[in-house]
């Protein structure tokens, strides 16, 4: 009688359980705000386990924090306006565009702060910056047209190979998670270059029915590039394995969408735009569905990076703040 009981019990413990874990709410807090900054947030960027925060702003000052949030390192010593900052995978370094010359990215050593290496080569703005994942590569793009790849010999980065956009200035850059693609924006074209042995190759060129595209963003599966535009669309191009044939428009923001990530897992895009609004979206078989919209900055948004744990999602904005968003499942 007593197992017959706890079978009962344990049964609808199980079901009520469940219940529970199925009508929970997906929750994002407004957490945390960071407004030390003299200018706009133009770029901020998590490491790839969350040890630091970075913040690059108009003021040409970079911070970088610890995982609380707390002032690490901060200087404006050689710095210009700083575009797209990132990590390396493996940690060790900050890649910042505009270091001392606005044609140079400078490899920030987080263990001194210090600057270990400058990529030199472009002949006009550095724009974007990006790792490979499998941190073999950087890849940088320029108002100079052209796409500079370093590549990882040692303990540096030396120059590999030069690839053109036909002329167009690049405004972002993007590595597929298998390292084997870039994708580069400028105006209203988008080009994909493919990895064959040890050179990029052009892959594939989409030209937009769009004043500018600046949103720019592969997910996981790398089935799908997400472009965002000028005018506040989302346009999703989807892979059929020979090339990115556009699949569906996502509505809903009001004007440009400049930046748009995935989460950790892989599961849900964040778009964000210059109407100073967030979108969530549920990625699931490929489809996207609108899931929340979160309101907290008074001006556009520049930049939008999720915690590598899924923890925070943090935003940047021409209101001179940064927005830390805590996500509750």
């Amino acid at each position: 009688m007593s197992k017959i009981r706890f079978h009962i019990f344990f049964t609808f413990f199980i079901i009520l359980l469940l219940f529970t874990a199925c009508s929970t709410k997906f929750e994002i807090i407004n957490w945390k705000e960071l407004s030390n900054f003299q200018g706009r947030v133009w770029s901020i960027a998590f490491s790839p386990t969350g040890r630091f925060f970075a913040v690059s702003s108009a003021d040409k000052t970079l911070t970088v924090y610890d995982s609380k949030f707390s002032v690490l390192w901060q200087t404006n010593d050689y710095i210009n306006e700083v575009s797209s900052i990132k990590f390396s995978p493996d940690e060790k370094f900050l890649a910042i565009p505009k270091y001392k010359s606005e044609t140079d990215i400078g490899l920030v050593d987080l263990k001194n702060f210090k600057v270990y290496h400058v990529l030199s080569g472009h002949t006009d703005w550095v724009t974007c910056v990006d790792f490979s994942p499998d941190g073999e590569l950087v890849a940088s793009g320029s108002d100079d047209a052209t796409i500079r790849i370093w590549k990882k010999i040692g303990q540096s980065y030396i120059f590999h190979q030069q690839l053109s956009n036909d002329g167009c200035g690049i405004s972002n850059i993007q590595f597929t998670r298998d390292s084997n693609k870039i994708a580069v924006c400028g105006k209203n074209i988008v080009r994909i270059f493919i990895k064959n042995y040890d050179q990029f190759t052009l892959y594939q060129t989409i030209k937009l029915d769009a004043r500018f595209v600046n949103g720019l963003s592969f997910s996981h599966d790398g089935k799908n590039l997400v472009l965002g535009t000028y005018q506040g669309k989302i346009l999703v191009y989807t892979s059929n394995t020979k090339q990115y044939i556009f699949n569906k428009s996502l509505t809903g923001h009001k004007k440009m969408v400049h930046s748009i990530d995935f989460s950790p897992d892989g599961c849900y895009m964040a778009t964000a735009s210059w109407d100073g609004i967030i979108h969530f979206w549920k990625y699931h078989k490929s489809d996207f569905i609108f899931e929340h919209e979160l309101k907290g900055h008074k001006m556009q948004i520049y930049d939008i990076d999720f915690h590598p744990k899924g923890e925070y999602i943090a935003s940047g904005s021409e209101d001179k703040t940064v927005l830390i968003w805590k996500l509750k499942d």
